[in-house]
């Protein structure tokens, strides 16, 4: 598994230690950081470590694009695409493709234990999507139902190795979620947090303080999501794995 965020490395540890050592001896967690560069590095590194992979997952907080999507709902992505630009008119966008086999394992899996997902295209971008008004123009011009920054990169490693891809995303802003601009000063490369940033930030009064606790909030829930949806579809793509 790929991750991007320190947050969503804890929350995949979590998941992976609770289902045993078994599972533990079989998973890789990787925390590359934020954008395609640090998750296509990642991955690549991953299948060095570990040359007989047979799936690789990308999995994390995103942000939703639709009005169904709510912060801390989960997604499982039947497509990725990655688009180059947020212009409304951007061509060229690449489409990868999920491993269905993978998809539907974790998706009767999640049905069996009853928790709620949604599935569909998740669209990744270079750069953050902060603003209500680009989110729905993203949604609308690529018909995609979440957003990141990493799928695309890891999806093509994996076509290229010729490995199962699966993406799965927590929902950590809605589409109506605008987040401030200083946000993206807020995590390094690594995806690693910048506590002297967020103190400025904070430092900026109480309406700061509480979009703060706000972004934790959303963070904390996307993170519990993340770790039941991947406590319940590691045994199911490591059963179809055996």
């Amino acid at each position: 598994m790929v991750v991007a965020l320190r947050e969503e490395r804890a929350a995949a540890e979590r998941a992976v230690g609770a289902l045993g050592a078994d599972a533990a001896a079989r998973i890789r967690v990787l925390q590359g950081g934020l954008g395609g560069a640090a998750a296509a590095a990642a991955a690549q590194r991953l299948l060095g470590a570990a040359p007989r992979i047979r799936l690789i997952v990308s999995c994390g907080f995103s942000g939703g694009l639709a009005e169904t999507l709510s912060v801390g709902d989960l997604f499982l992505a039947d497509r990725v695409r990655a688009r180059p630009s947020l212009d409304r008119a951007a061509q060229g966008d690449d489409v990868l493709p999920v491993s269905s086999a993978a998809a539907e394992r974790a998706a009767q899996a999640f049905s069996k234990a009853g928790l709620a997902f949604r599935r569909g295209t998740l669209v990744t971008v270079a750069q953050p999507v902060l603003r209500s008004e680009d989110k729905r123009v993203l949604g609308q011009a690529t018909s995609a139902e979440a957003v990141d920054m990493e799928a695309a990169a890891v999806a093509r490693i994996a076509r290229e190795a010729g490995i199962a891809f699966a993406a799965l995303r927590a929902i950590s802003d809605g589409v109506d979620d605008a987040l401030p601009p200083e946000v993206s000063s807020f995590l390094d490369g690594r995806g690693r947090l910048r506590t002297g940033q967020v103190l400025r930030f904070a430092a900026g009064g109480p309406a700061n303080l509480k979009r703060l606790w706000q972004l934790k909030s959303r963070s904390d829930r996307a993170a519990a999501t993340l770790e039941t949806a991947l406590r319940i579809a590691i045994p199911a793509w490591l059963e179809g794995d055996a």
